[in-house]
């Protein structure tokens, strides 16, 4: 019995060792001049240092779509930041993010491409925002937005496996919408 009383308080004593370390980490001086010391902040300054740590994705963006997103990507003022965040690697062309806008953007981008598409659509360029909306739903929850906009609202825990049915995404959010 004493021995798990023991291991009790190890555990506990190493618990607040990681808190003021994580405290520590993101405030600096502010900790030891004694503002953060009640329970209430500890536990938030837990959540806000997980929070933090968003995960940092890169989606390539198909060839047949470079042409429009570089000319978005040098628009002044930009139409989001997320374009310009575009660079080559190699011969692709991708944007690192870990922003939900950013995935937002992308997969806006893409259904309303599809949706209510300038010009008409080609097989190729509909299957390259059919294949940007699926990579941008692979790492985020999409929800519709009306007819032909959609919204990243969380990351996934894991990213989804890849799949080369495409038009997946699609149904699926045509079916939420029509559950709304």
């Amino acid at each position: 019995m004493l021995c798990l009383a023991q291991c009790i308080a190890s555990f506990h004593a190493n618990l607040w060792k990681w808190l003021r370390k994580a405290i520590w980490q993101l405030w600096g001086n502010y900790y030891h001049a004694g503002f953060f010391h009640s329970p209430f902040f500890l536990i938030m300054a837990g959540k806000q240092f997980h929070e933090e740590l968003a995960p940092t994705v890169t989606i390539c963006i198909p060839p047949e779509l470079l042409p429009q997103a570089m000319s978005m990507a040098q628009e002044q003022p930009p139409v989001h930041e997320a374009w310009t965040k575009a660079y080559q690697r190699g011969r692709h062309y991708v944007i690192t993010t870990n922003s939900l806008e950013d995935i937002t953007e992308l997969a806006d981008f893409a259904r309303a491409g599809i949706e209510e598409p300038e010009e008409p659509l080609t097989k190729t360029k509909r299957q390259a925002l059919q294949t940007l909306l699926e990579r941008a739903h692979r790492y985020a929850e999409l929800e519709p937005m009306g007819n032909c906009h959609c919204m990243a609202t969380k990351w996934r825990e894991r990213p989804l496996k890849t799949n080369k049915a495409t038009a997946r995404t699609m149904r699926l959010l045509r079916k939420k919408q029509r559950n709304h």
